[in-house]
């Protein structure tokens, strides 16, 4: 009976061993199964991914992992040339830099616009200075512009023929030069009588007007076609007309002094001659409707400097 326990203990241990080897065993064969389906996995997206790629990979395709290497390494580069260069100090860092011509240019300049106006000395006026030359084309630009500015000092200047010359009216003096005064005097342009003295510290009654106003002038009762004298020598120096006076002429006397003759007709001067004291320069005409009441008559203004005067106070 004991024997037979113990086989059967026996037995039941040896089941529980093989049982635990079974389930070790079916583990490894699971990790040995998974691991074998991860590489196989891996493998095949490995494989799809090179071979997608290379089917992409039509000579467009740019690996920007690789720029950023290269990136970072030139980068890197760059700042160790820096650095050894600014540890230089003296004449010795300019050894370290390239010598690249003036002339050498990576680019075509454009010109800028407007640029053909700016005026530049010593390149596109001609002229240089002394310490502009720095070649020998410029030194003999230079020797040449010296010579020529020297040519031009020695040669005389012509006179400009071209000048407006005064003309022979403006170069000789006027024939006549007048010069009236008081005391000198003056003609009495007609023989009639006062019809409206001259009157500017009063008013006095115009007859056709209706009215009493101040009177800067003289007015004559003279019949029509009555003969008028010039009051001194004098020059014409304008004829003109309006409805008030007529027709009418204005002498000039001298050293500011005018006489201004109206309700004149056959005119015998003009403007700008000159006239004695005493000639006849016209007639009498009919009144204007501003003295058509008065009657015929001789308008007779005296003027010094704008000032009207009284004539009568000047007569011979």
């Amino acid at each position: 009976m004991i024997e037979e326990v113990r086989i059967g203990g026996r037995e039941v241990s040896m089941r529980k061993n093989n049982r635990k080897q079974n389930i070790r065993k079916e583990r490894i064969i699971m990790i040995a199964s998974s691991a074998f389906v991860m590489a196989a996995l891996t493998m095949t997206g490995v494989y799809m991914k090179e071979n997608s790629a290379n089917n992409q990979d039509n000579g467009y395709s740019i690996d920007f992992t690789e720029m950023e290497s290269q990136a970072q390494e030139q980068y890197q580069q760059i700042n160790d040339t820096a650095d050894s260069q600014t540890n230089v100090v003296g004449p010795q860092s300019d050894a370290l830099l390239p010598e690249v011509p003036e002339d050498d240019l990576d680019y075509l300049p454009m010109e800028e616009a407007g640029s053909g106006l700016v005026e530049i000395p010593g390149l596109t006026d001609g002229t240089i200075s002394e310490a502009e030359v720095t070649g020998d084309e410029q030194l003999a630009m230079l020797e040449e512009q010296k010579a020529e500015e020297n040519r031009q000092q020695e040669e005389p200047q012509e006179e400009d023929t071209d000048a407006e010359q005064p003309s022979q009216e403006e170069q000789q003096p006027s024939g006549r030069k007048l010069g009236f005064s008081s005391e000198q005097g003056l003609i009495r342009p007609v023989t009639g009588e006062v019809l409206i003295p001259y009157s500017m510290d009063h008013t006095v009654y115009f007859t056709t007007l209706d009215q009493y106003k101040y009177n800067p002038a003289t007015v004559y009762s003279a019949a029509e076609g009555t003969q008028v004298a010039a009051c001194a020598e004098a020059q014409v120096t304008a004829v003109f007309s309006n409805e008030e006076i007529g027709q009418a002429v204005t002498l000039d006397l001298g050293n500011g002094y005018q006489a201004v003759y109206g309700q004149l007709q056959t005119l015998n001067v003009a403007e700008g001659d000159y006239v004695e004291a005493g000639q006849v320069i016209g007639t009498v005409a009919a009144p204007t409707i501003y003295y058509s009441l008065e009657g015929s008559n001789l308008y007779f203004l005296l003027q010094q400097n704008g000032t009207a005067l009284d004539p009568q106070e000047l007569y011979q």
